[in-house]
């Protein structure tokens, strides 16, 4: 069984605009783009170097939560399902994939083995709003997750959001 993984982050933002007094027009562009390709590499280590990849789809129905698991990630493979054991987490990203105004969540870190690393030791919290997303891009070292770091809270905020989460890690 051969294993190749390619998977490359990219995060967009720009914006122009213009202003006409009269005779004269002021405009402003500007932009900034990142990208980072994640690969596979067997050991993990080093630049954008990955062992493992995977993402889930759902929805939480009005002011339900739903716990990833980064320890017990389920990832659908070729014959079975199997349970990703992530130990570093390079890339983390939460999509509120709904696009209804005020369809939010929270993205949270709270209650026992919470991902605190995900926020650098804080407990998160952060509202994410329709069409908009949540991502943690580290690709040198990511954070660390153990039996004791591996619960991320999605929090539906009382209407039901469709979500996905993409882990770019290590195993």
């Amino acid at each position: 069984m051969a294993i190749e993984i390619t998977a490359p982050s990219t995060s967009n933002t720009s914006f122009t605009i213009s202003e006409t007094n009269g005779n004269t027009i002021v405009s402003l562009t500007d932009s900034s783009s990142l990208t980072n390709s994640y690969t596979y590499e067997a050991s993990g280590s080093g630049l954008r170097a990955i062992t493992n990849v995977a993402a889930i789809t759902g929805t939480l129905t009005s002011g339900v939560s739903t716990q990833v698991d980064l320890y017990s990630f389920d990832q659908k493979t070729i014959d079975s399902n199997q349970s990703i054991v992530f130990t570093g987490v390079k890339n983390f990203t939460v999509y509120n994939t709904s696009t209804t105004e005020g369809y939010d969540f929270a993205i949270q870190a709270t209650g026992t083995n919470a991902c605190t690393n995900l926020f650098n030791g804080g407990s998160g919290n952060l509202l994410v709003k329709p069409y908009s997303s949540f991502s943690y891009n580290d690709p040198y070292v990511g954070f660390t997750v153990s039996s004791s770091q591996r619960y991320i809270y999605l929090d539906d905020l009382g209407s039901g959001v469709s979500y996905k989460v993409f882990v770019f890690g290590l195993d």
